[in-house]
């Protein structure tokens, strides 16, 4: 790749690819690259301008030697091909339109006519509202409001569950309901995807198989914090939420149950990994740890490159 260095100084650089407009696909592709090249301790890579801004503790002629030898092409794999910028990008598109109308609408709308406006946009969602109540069918405000943001999948906890796994759970009626949820998700373009929470009633992976086998076209989160608060192994649930999981949030715990950033403690991501694809698994692994455990940036950021150092590990196992 070609690129014309902009600023430098020990230890950092800012380089400018000499291609024209670079996609969000582009971006995520170099970030990967970058972040992964032993001895750059931090990428971040500007879509709008072409730049890439690198921070390296390695010979400089290392660094040079990497840029020069990148290829969009050969590097596809590194990068997820849905990513975080490009939901970024389309959130921060939707506010900056969303004020600008509001902004117009202050200076050129008269107060009495924007009242009106608001009433009208209401009675949809009103009229749902009062339909829902009269046939006594589950409200959905919720979806409609995840509709607005061009939501995909809906988390869903289900029922809270005061003694865990210990209650009845009812299978059949469980199933009813959510199905009966699935169908306003349907309309709406969104899937329910139901998550295992240690104090719900989806506490256990035999529960989360009876769903399955009931609502084929249900999904499912897992979040492996949640797996092991419920003292089940987080590779048992993704056997029995198959093909149906649509969504992987994960933390790490040391020996002692107490949680931390992925990489930090003795949870085997490795093992983790292998499952998923077993599991034929594309979706996003979203690192959900509590704020406490988040020391600074770079902790994170550390986190993340381990795990995307183990699923590349993995990649590489299987060519």
């Amino acid at each position: 790749m070609k690129c014309t260095i902009l600023h430098e100084t020990r230890g950092r650089m800012r380089v400018r690819t000499m291609q024209g407009a670079m996609s969000l696909r582009q971006a995520d592709i170099l970030e990967a690259y970058l972040r992964q090249i032993q001895g750059i301790t931090k990428a971040t890579v500007y879509d709008r301008t072409g730049d890439a801004v690198i921070c390296y503790d390695a010979p400089r002629t290392a660094i040079i030697q990497a840029l020069a030898s990148f290829s969009y092409a050969n590097e596809q794999a590194l990068a997820p091909e849905h990513s975080s910028r490009a939901m970024s990008r389309e959130f921060e598109d939707k506010l900056v339109a969303s004020l600008c109308w509001r902004g117009l609408k202050q200076l050129f709308i008269p107060s009495a006519v924007r009242t009106l406006i608001t009433v009208v946009r209401s009675v949809p969602y009103i009229k749902a509202g009062l339909t829902c109540l009269m046939h006594k069918k589950i409200q959905v405000r919720v979806l409609d409001a995840a509709a607005e943001l061009d939501a995909r999948l809906y988390v869903y906890h289900g029922r809270y569950s005061p003694a865990r796994v210990e209650l009845p759970f009812d299978a059949q009626r469980n199933a009813e309901v959510v199905a009966r949820m699935q169908e306003e998700a349907t309309q709406r373009k969104i899937k329910i995807a139901w998550e295992n929470v240690c104090w719900c009633q989806l506490a256990t992976p035999e529960r989360a198989r009876e769903i399955r086998r009931l609502l084929p076209e249900i999904r499912f989160t897992l979040d492996i914090k949640q797996a092991m608060r419920s003292g089940f192994d987080p590779i048992d649930f993704v056997d029995a939420m198959g093909e149906q999981l649509a969504n992987v949030h994960v933390c790490d715990w040391d020996e002692n149950g107490r949680l931390c950033l992925p990489g930090e403690g003795t949870f085997d991501f490795t093992a983790f990994i292998r499952a998923l694809r077993r599991a034929n698994y594309a979706g996003a692994v979203i690192v959900e740890p509590y704020l406490a455990l988040v020391k600074s940036d770079e902790a994170l950021e550390k986190s993340i490159r381990t795990l995307k150092r183990i699923a590349g590990e993995q990649n590489k196992s299987m060519d």
